[in-house]
Parts: C-alpha cells; sequence; structure tokens
C-alpha cells in the first residue's frame, strides 16, 4: 500500500531570528534516502518541508506572512524553490545532477510559465491571500483568521468569544520536482540506484516575516465611496467611558468575504473630537458581528460590521458631550515578531515495487556558469556549451539580488560564429518598454517548443505585493532564453547584450540527462 514517509535532516536544523538580524545555523541541509527494497518513491510528489512558525511578541495574533528578500528590501512572489541558492542530488551510481543559483533560475522559470493571477494563488510559494478585499488587504496563510463570532441574531454570547483567532505552524514546502530535474520521477528504485543523498543550500538569511495591513484606513473600497476601515461617527456623552461598538461606513455585502479585520486583532484607532480632541489609541477586536440584527427581514443596517473593543475608545471626563467625526480603524502593523524554523524534513510519496522501476532515468537538468558584466553598457562573450545543451537561459541580475531584473535593451548571439537571430539585435523589454514581437516569438520557440515548460507571462513582469495595481509589475523579467543545436562536440556560444550596464550574468545550459 502507498505510505508517506518522513526523513529528518541530518543537521539539527532549526533557529530563531528577529528580522533586525537572520539566522545563523541553517545555511546546509542535507537527507539521507536509504535503500528501500520493496517500495518505488514517487519524486513528484515529494518535498522539502521546512517547519515554521511566526510568533508574535503578545497574546494576539497577528496577520503575518514569510517574505523573502529577492531584490533588496522589495517583496515579490516568488516559489518556495528560491529559498535553495545551490542543491545537488547524488546516488550510488554517481552524481545526478548539481545546479548551482538555483534561486535565480526557479524564479525566473516560475515567473515566464506561471499566469499573473496562478501566482497570486500558489502555495508553494511567497504569496499572500487577496480574495475581494482590495488593494494591501492581504491575509497570510499562516493566519486562522476568524471573522464572526456571532449569533444569527447579530448578538455575541459567551460561547462566541471564545471563538478567536489564532496563529499557525505552517509547512514552507518546495517540491523535488522544482529542484531536480530528476524530481519529475514517478517511479524511483533505490533498490536500483542505491542510497540516495540530497544536499542543499539555503537562503534563509534572506527570509523576514512581516505583520500585513496598516492602510485599511486609506484604502478605498470598490464602491470608491468609504474606506475599508472607515467609521460612523460616535459620541461621548458627557462623564461617560462607554464606546466599546464600532460601526463600519461602507458596507459589506459579503462582509465574512471582503471584510480585512479578524476577532483577536490588535488596531489603532484615530479620530477627531468636536472639540479638537485627537485619537490614537491601540485597541484589541473582542467580537465581530453582521447589523444589528441578523434575523430582521428585510434585514436592517444593510451591510454594516460592527466591532467590539476590549475598551472604550475614550473616558470623556468633561460635562460636554464629544463627538468623533472622522473616525477611523487601521490594523497594528508595529510589533516584533520572532521568526522560528523548528526542523527540516523529507517527505517522500511510496508505493509497492511491481518490478517494472527503470533501470535508467532520463531527465532535464541544467548546467551553470556564472560571470559579471562590471558594469558594461556594450557586453561581448565567448562562452563554451556542452554538447548536449539545446537551449540556453541568461538571467541577468543586480549585484547581490537573486531575482533577474537588471534592464536590458538587446541582445544577439552566434554559434560557432553563425548568427542565430537573422543578423539582428532582439529588442528587449524593460523597466519602461514591453517586450517586442521579436522576443516573443524567441520566448516561445525556447520555453514552449524547446524545453516544453510552457511561456504563460506575456506581460514579462514580476509581481511586487503590497502595491497598487497600477505600479505592481515595476520590474522586468531579464533573461534571454534560445534554443541551441546539439552536436557531437562543444560549441561556441558568443553573446552580445546591450543595457544600462550589466552585473551579474548567469548562463543555465539546459539539456537531457540520463544515469
Amino acid at each position: 500500500m502507498d505510505k508517506v514517509i518522513r526523513i529528518t535532516s541530518q543537521q539539527g536544523f532549526s533557529d530563531s531570528w528577529l528580522n533586525t538580524g537572520a539566522p545563523t545555523t541553517l545555511g546546509l541541509c542535507d537527507f539521507v534516502i536509504p535503500n528501500m527494497g520493496g517500495a518505488l518513491i514517487d519524486l513528484s510528489k515529494s518535498y522539502i518541508s521546512f517547519d515554521s512558525v511566526i510568533t508574535p511578541a503578545t497574546a494576539q495574533p497577528l496577520n503575518a506572512t514569510w517574505e523573502l528578500q529577492t531584490h533588496g528590501t522589495e517583496i515579490f512572489n516568488v516559489p518556495t524553490s528560491a529559498l535553495i541558492r545551490n542543491a545537488s542530488i547524488s546516488n550510488d551510481r554517481g552524481q545526478v545532477e548539481s545546479i548551482r543559483r538555483l534561486d535565480t533560475l526557479s524564479c525566473a522559470l516560475w515567473s515566464l510559465t506561471q499566469t499573473a493571477e496562478s501566482q497570486k494563488s500558489d502555495m508553494n510559494s511567497f504569496a499572500v491571500y487577496q480574495n475581494g478585499r482590495g488593494t494591501n488587504n492581504f491575509t497570510s496563510f499562516n493566519l486562522d483568521a476568524v471573522r464572526n463570532n456571532s449569533e444569527n441574531n447579530g448578538t455575541v454570547t459567551a460561547s462566541g468569544l471564545n471563538y478567536v483567532s489564532r496563529n499557525l505552524n505552517r509547512d514552507i514546502k518546495i517540491p523535488l520536482k522544482d529542484i531536480w530535474g530528476v524530481g519529475n520521477t514517478t517511479d524511483y528504485s533505490t533498490s536500483i540506484m542505491g542510497e540516495t543523498r540530497l544536499h542543499i543550500e539555503t537562503n534563509f538569511k534572506k527570509l523576514k516575516s512581516k505583520v500585513l495591513g496598516g492602510e485599511e484606513n486609506t484604502s478605498l473600497m470598490f464602491s470608491q465611496a468609504s474606506h475599508y476601515g472607515g467609521l460612523e461617527p460616535r459620541t461621548s456623552a458627557a462623564g461617560t467611558n462607554n464606546i466599546v461598538i464600532l460601526e463600519s461606513s461602507g458596507q459589506f455585502a459579503d462582509w465574512e468575504y471582503t471584510y480585512p479585520f479578524f476577532v483577536g486583532q490588535f488596531i489603532v484607532i484615530q479620530g477627531t473630537g468636536d472639540g479638537g480632541q485627537v485619537l490614537n489609541i491601540e485597541r484589541v477586536i473582542t467580537a465581530i458581528t453582521y447589523q444589528a440584527d441578523n434575523e430582521a427581514n428585510p434585514p436592517t443596517q444593510l451591510g454594516k460590521v460592527f466591532v467590539t473593543i476590549d475598551q472604550s475608545i475614550y473616558d470623556n471626563t468633561t460635562a460636554s458631550d464629544i463627538v468623533w467625526s472622522p473616525l477611523t480603524m487601521k490594523s497594528k502593523v508595529d510589533q516584533i515578531c520572532t521568526n522560528t524554523i523548528n526542523k527540516a524534513e523529507l517527505v517522500l510519496y511510496t508505493k509497492p515495487d511491481d518490478g517494472n522501476a527503470p533501470e535508467s532515468l532520463t531527465f532535464p537538468t541544467y548546467t551553470t556558469e556564472e560571470d559579471n558584466g562590471v558594469g558594461l553598457s556594450s557586453f561581448a562573450k565567448s562562452y563554451i556549451c556542452e554538447p548536449q545543451a539545446d537551449a540556453v537561459l541568461v538571467a541577468c541580475c543586480p549585484n547581490g539580488s537573486i531575482l533577474p531584473v537588471r534592464n536590458l535593451d538587446s541582445y544577439r548571439y552566434a554559434v560557432d560564429q553563425i548568427e542565430q537571430t537573422g543578423n539582428r539585435s532582439i529588442p528587449t523589454c524593460n523597466a519602461t518598454t514591453l517586450a517586442s514581437p521579436l522576443q516573443y516569438e524567441r520566448l516561445q520557440r525556447c520555453l514552449e517548443d524547446q524545453i516544453g515548460v510552457g511561456w504563460r507571462n506575456g506581460h514579462m513582469r514580476f509581481y511586487k505585493q503590497g502595491v497598487a495595481q497600477n505600479v505592481s509589475y515595476p520590474e522586468a523579467i531579464s533573461v534571454i532564453c534560445e534554443t541551441l543545436e546539439t552536436k557531437d562536440t562543444s560549441k561556441m556560444l558568443n553573446l552580445e547584450i546591450e543595457s544600462a550596464g550589466l552585473e551579474q550574468i548567469i548562463l543555465y545550459k539546459h539539456m537531457m540527462k540520463t544515469i
């Protein structure tokens, strides 16, 4: 029968750190798959798992997520495989694959082969869940959010108060097929291949946490008439301290789908009194209800959301009423979090050996060559490519960045002194220019027809999180994708690139390998 087997890393893989620092013990990770005679491994379903948790400094749950800094401090949607810088796999027959700078290759291929929408919902990525809550109102996959703890009649009972959001331990999963070409194998036999060793070098030093939200008071709802954190005016009666229920100014027809706040959340309430008083306080949400009476027919106060907080917004000790208008609320985002990785495991999907496992395996892989353009705007250089290399991907990155976003203007290439681009340069996309029809044709030719991974991102931009839609694709994917002819001998690749100045250059040479 099919089984799932977990193998712990060879290292004691655990560490905790604040965003002001970095982990010190998470640089290397190794796994050993023993000879599992009688069982086959479906590597295409197997993955590496890092058990992680983001812990708030207070008892209140946080809407916090993981972010991988692939380009300075800017945060882009990237696959979890970008956590791995270098990766190798070997068995008793020798080295199977060794891929350097897998992080950049993963970001490039994932962004080129996925649509913009599929990137936003990929669970094996550093993405956040937006749903219908508008720009910046994201929900982390690390939060079990409770947005409704009321009865049908709109009241909150003692039992309802027990329903509070909570932070979750979450596995950061990296599928083996996102690391190695052999990871697509469905019938891997250790009886044939022998003991198998996995070695990875990680980018955990670039992993940070972030508390989401904080702009609900300025972020307009889709109606453009109210803010997500906008509140109806409230009156602090003279000599009272009685305002513990806040009413949304906007209407939320699908409130559990569109309302960005949750039970147990730390919020900041701001307002101005009609006597010049200024309100800027922190409170905790203890309950959320929809309307004054959910059983009313037709519903009363259609679409309004009522938030109960742990204490009144103001103690009015004066002899006069104070009317608070405007009044808003937003997420408190300046909390200190502790980032923790508890362990690393290799999760293997196995099935009985039916005796039909292949004696040899054929799979795609890459060899890597790293170079530096030393700031040259007109770059020209020759590289040796293996006889079996059938495609080359050239990623251009700023120094110190994982993401290939060093803007290009054009390129051309020749193989063994024979021009491959029709004796002309190929204009490329950059921060201000869309991809040319010629570049589209070359991408289709290489990614779709030659490599077979597909090409789905015609926009040719990386998606940036937490910004308005009109500025969410600021960086072009600076990757050259071209085909090569396989030969009996090595071939000379002559590459010419025009740009504002090249820095990191990483060549990935694609080929088929058999072991």
